[in-house]
């Protein structure tokens, strides 16, 4: 499962512009965390890296983001691994990132 729309209209307003306008604050801030995991993954910032991940998995966790809560919490938790294996949970997070934007997106549009 990608989204929990259930979850995200328990965190979001039962009115649909504030939903809508919660869905796309998800976007934004989801393309802002997910630029900084890149960056941190650059400079091997292993203790931001954690950071980013926690506060990126919270808000996910809020939004009904299940798939990228999952990777974001892998992320926290593995902080310390290889950096090759770092790259791949990036990656994991990135695809999770863009499904979950399209579901958000779609869901927009549906409203």
């Amino acid at each position: 499962m990608v989204l929990d729309i259930e979850k995200f209209h328990d965190f979001a307003s039962s009115n649909t512009e504030d939903r809508d306008k919660m869905a796309q604050l998800f976007i934004d801030q989801a393309g802002v965390y997910l630029q900084e995991l890149v960056s941190t993954h650059e400079y091997d910032a292993i203790d931001e890296w954690r950071e980013i991940a926690h506060k990126f998995k919270g808000m996910a966790g809020f939004a009904g983001a299940v798939q990228l809560y999952e990777s974001c919490s892998i992320a926290q938790n593995k902080f310390d691994v290889k950096r090759s294996d770092r790259e791949e949970i990036l990656n994991m997070i990135s695809k999770d990132v863009d499904e979950s934007v399209s579901c958000f997106k779609m869901y927009m549009n549906e409203a």
